[in-house]
């Protein structure tokens, strides 16, 4: 009789027993999935990030070169970085990259000037490029000189350290 009782308990919740257990499945599955997919969101924002730094480092190296034809498309690839770096960098790397853009555009008007004064097209004045000079050329070699100095709190490093060096990817960008 016991033997019995148990059989019709069992065909009676056997429907909501597997029902439980196909549920808890699906919660593991989808935990399990979740957790492999923020793990490829981490790897994918490193690799960007990564990315950027090793393209970020080649354009101050080649601004290095102080090559005033090299500049437009140095102008170029800083316009593109700074587009870049606000969806994957915070304002501290934005911000570089604006003065290095704001900079490169006052190096390469100064050229300009210079060029037209040389061709007779404007008049020379000492003053205008005396300012163009101290408001952009040397600021710019000066912001380079101190990305690739040794000194840890200005050099390119100090600003990427602490988006490369996280383990979890989950730097604020703000």
């Amino acid at each position: 009789m016991n033997f019995i009782l148990t059989i019709e308990f069992l065909q009676q919740h056997l429907i909501e027993l597997l029902a439980f257990i196909v549920s808890f499945t699906a919660l593991i599955v989808s935990w399990i999935s979740m957790y492999y997919s923020n793990k490829a969101f981490s790897l994918s924002l490193f690799d960007k990030r990564y990315k950027f730094y090793h393209d970020f480092k080649i354009l101050v190296n080649e601004m290095l070169k102080f090559d005033i034809k090299l500049f437009p498309d140095s102008l170029k690839r800083t316009k593109f970085l700074l587009w870049e770096a606000q969806y994957i960098y915070g304002e501290d790397v934005c911000g570089l990259l604006k003065k290095i853009h704001d900079n490169l555009c006052g190096v390469i008007l100064c050229h300009q000037v210079v060029d037209d004064m040389a061709a007779g097209n404007q008049s020379e004045d000492s003053e205008i490029m005396s300012r163009l000079m101290a408001e952009h050329y040397r600021p710019l070699q000066s912001l380079i000189a101190d990305l690739l100095g040794d000194n840890d709190i200005t050099n390119l490093n100090f600003y990427f350290h602490n988006y490369l060096a996280d383990k979890d990817f989950k730097k604020p960008l703000s």
